[in-house]
């Protein structure tokens, strides 16, 4: 918020962010058109120069989001940034924590938005601009290597896969790839916390894809990003952008290609293209194999969404129809039928048909009803003390395939469970 006062024209221009933008033309009749550059900004913008008008110490001191707007036009427009400018950025980097992140978001998002995404991110990162905005990012700079092992340096990996992607969806407007552009980005920021090194096996990053749609949440958030359907869709992203890696080293079976497009849904175009985006080896025999597999997966991926319209599943035997069928309300007993329904399906044991739905149904109904009459018998004679118990005991009961055959031993050993969760609950997933 710098200090506003009367001044001049030249005095206008002297605030302004970079040489580029210091130009104006005159207005008076007998001047008109004539161009005013006071700090060579024509000569600048022809060979593509960011440059400060004042000291750039002074200019990004009076309003520290130009050190990301550098970023952004050199971004944008390929312009490169004067070397006393990037020193600046450098030296003032922690003073971006002063700017409204309402305002930082904008220019983030015109980096993301623009031909070279990465090379803005890129400058934010060396400038040691981004450390303040998204750390996440920042903490997979590096290679850590125990006894000669190392590992990608992952934060340079994730410019790359964004650089790809772009590549990849240049027929497309940025505006309509801005999020999957965001999913690139941050598609590996799990890995740092997940990172571990097991002898005989080396690096692993076990379940970073979670731990990663997870942390989007908390950057989405810093940075005011919007909460709703585009934060899922990049979450969604990051959850399953492994998946299809894991079917490359296997034999596709129709089974695991189904499930693939039932969980990514509407999505999975986008989550392909970032699945190609994703692999910058620089093996050439290691990416053909993975490009290949890629291209076996997408062609079994056609043929099961003709057969069984996955992508576009509905139930073919509804919760209102079963709860028909067993004369109850809805309960654990019509949510466990209608999952186990959906299970089969995807695994191939029923075709995706009324008929054989409803059939696949009535084989399972003493056991979903039995479960169903255990939870509700539990949520009556539990004491209150067991009561932060029950989500466990209900987790069990669609579960596990392990109960007790009597009654009265499944729900003592139900009840067993509740009191374990009670004295030492597990840590529960946080809300994505």
């Amino acid at each position: 918020k710098p200090v506003v006062e009367t001044g001049t024209l030249a005095d206008d221009l002297a605030r302004r962010d970079f040489t580029v933008n210091a130009l104006a033309a005159c207005v008076l009749p007998n001047r008109w058109g004539e161009l005013v550059d006071e700090y060579k900004g024509a000569s600048d913008l022809k060979m593509g120069l960011l440059r400060t008008p004042l000291d750039p110490g002074v200019t990004f001191s009076d309003d520290p989001l130009r050190m990301v707007r550098a970023a952004r036009f050199s971004a944008q427009l390929g312009f490169e940034i004067a070397v006393d400018a990037l020193d600046a950025m450098e030296e003032h980097a922690d003073r971006i924590g002063i700017v409204s992140m309402e305002r930082v978001a904008t220019e983030l998002d015109k980096i993301i938005a623009s031909r070279s995404p990465d090379e803005g991110f890129r400058i934010l990162f060396e400038t040691g601009v981004l450390d303040h905005l998204i750390p996440e990012l920042v903490d997979l700079h590096g290679v850590e290597a125990v006894h000669g092992i190392g590992h990608k340096d992952n934060f340079y990996h994730s410019l790359q896969v964004l650089a790809n992607l772009v590549d990849r969806t240049s027929d497309r407007p940025a505006d309509e790839t801005r999020w999957l552009r965001w999913a690139a980005l941050l598609h590996d920021i799990g890995k740092e916390p997940t990172k571990r090194f097991v002898p005989r096996q080396g690096w692993t990053f076990h379940n970073h894809p979670e731990v990663g749609a997870r942390m989007a949440k908390k950057v989405f958030a810093r940075l005011t990003l919007p909460m709703g359907d585009s934060l899922a869709y990049v979450q969604h992203l990051i959850r399953l952008h492994h998946r299809p890696h894991a079917l490359v080293d296997d034999e596709v079976t129709d089974s695991a290609v189904r499930r693939l497009l039932f969980d990514t849904g509407e999505h999975v175009d986008d989550l392909m293209t970032l699945v190609r985006a994703d692999l910058t080896t620089k093996n050439p025999k290691r990416m053909r194999r993975y490009l290949k597999g890629f291209d076996r997966v997408e062609a079994k991926m056609i043929d099961v969404e003709e057969r069984d319209h996955v992508r576009t599943f509905q139930p073919p035997v509804d919760g209102n129809e079963i709860m028909e069928a067993l004369g109850v309300q809805e309960g654990l007993a019509v949510g466990l039928l209608k999952e186990r329904i959906k299970e089969a399906i995807l695994d191939g044991e029923v075709a995706n048909e009324h008929d054989a739905a409803y059939a696949f149904m009535l084989t399972h109904v003493d056991d979903a009803l039995r479960r169903g009459r255990l939870f509700e018998e539990a949520v009556q004679t539990f004491p209150r003390s067991l009561r932060r118990g029950l989500g466990r005991v209900r987790r069990t009961l669609a579960e596990s395939d392990n109960l007790p055959q009597s009654d009265e031993a499944a729900l003592a050993y139900l009840h067993t469970l509740a009191e374990a969760y009670v004295a030492d609950p597990d840590p529960e997933p946080e809300d994505a």
